[in-house]
């Protein structure tokens, strides 16, 4: 009897084994990338789509695009889908893209990392946020605007801290690194350069530019054509590249309201005065120390 009953304890003992040892295996998971690592240098277009937004009833993109030029410029701009799904109107204007968080995105994005699988079958995507209602879909094009890849992202696991996704053309569903949850971010804010002076355009380093002036958040060009002309101050600076920046201002609300407007010197991109057309607000303080750096240019 009590033989037996070893015998029993002892099967179950190594069927439990081989149980955490599969599970084990399975936890694993996969090595790969959102985007294969060899087309990195050949990503000209990142395209953001964020689900409908409940209180606006619009959906809303953010599509960072790269400088024809060749030059480590980007620029973005937030658009909404029109009423009939094929054409676009475009927010804010355009704006100089904060050049390290492309360099990151591009970075997560093609970096080599391990994925675990959830599940194989579409009814498991509602409850993980990937249906396409709910998801965040990054698509990335080359030049051509051609797909290098397209993902769905979901929800993220508390536990885990991993972020659901799944490819565009396949039913299965893996989870990753939550690290990529901070670039599904649908403020424009966020992405554009946060500097009076962007460095697409000054040509500074991320060290240089660290002390200069920034701005608070992005606002639509369209403001100015509103406000009396007398109410509207330009200034100007001077760089070291031969470019030059005109800055229109003027109070809003408690603040300032700035529309900068870009020259290029004659070593410049000459694209890159027509590239950007945005506008952002800026607090008294920063306007003051704007101003007095433009009349320092002058003397």
């Amino acid at each position: 009897m009590f033989y037996l009953f070893d015998v029993i304890l002892f099967v179950v003992l190594v069927l439990s084994l081989l149980v955490l040892k599969s599970g084990t295996k399975k936890s694993e998971g996969t090595e790969t990338a959102i985007v294969n690592p060899k087309y990195k240098d050949s990503i000209a277009f990142v395209r953001l789509s964020f689900p409908l937004d409940d209180d606006t009833l619009t959906q809303r993109r953010i599509v960072l695009s790269r400088s024809k030029s060749g030059e480590n410029a980007w620029f973005g701009f937030m658009e909404s889908p029109g009423a009939d799904g094929s054409s676009s109107v475009r927010l804010l204007g355009s704006w100089p893209c904060d050049l390290q968080t492309v360099d990151n995105l591009l970075f997560v994005s093609t970096n080599v990392m391990k994925m675990y699988k959830k599940a194989v079958i579409k009814s498991s995507w509602p409850s993980l946020s990937l249906d396409a209602e709910h998801a965040v879909v990054v698509s990335y094009l080359d030049v051509s605007g051609g797909e290098l890849s397209t993902v769905y992202f979901g929800s993220e696991d508390p536990l885990t801290q991993r972020i659901y996704l799944r490819g565009s053309g396949s039913p299965t569903v893996y989870s990753a690194d939550g690290a990529l949850a901070t670039y599904l971010n649908p403020s424009p804010s966020f992405w554009a350069d946060p500097y009076l002076y962007p460095r697409a355009f000054t040509g500074d380093s991320a060290a240089a530019a660290s002390s200069l002036l920034r701005r608070g958040s992005l606002a639509s060009p369209d403001v100015f054509a509103d406000i009396p002309e007398d109410n509207v101050t330009v200034l100007h600076k001077d760089f070291g590249n031969g470019g030059r920046i005109y800055f229109s201002a003027a109070p809003f609300d408690d603040s300032y309201i700035v529309s900068p407007k870009f020259v290029p010197g004659p070593a410049q991109d000459g694209s890159l005065g027509s590239l950007f057309d945005y506008a952002y607000m800026v607090s008294s303080w920063t306007m003051e120390k704007l101003r007095k750096e433009c009349e320092k240019n002058e003397l």
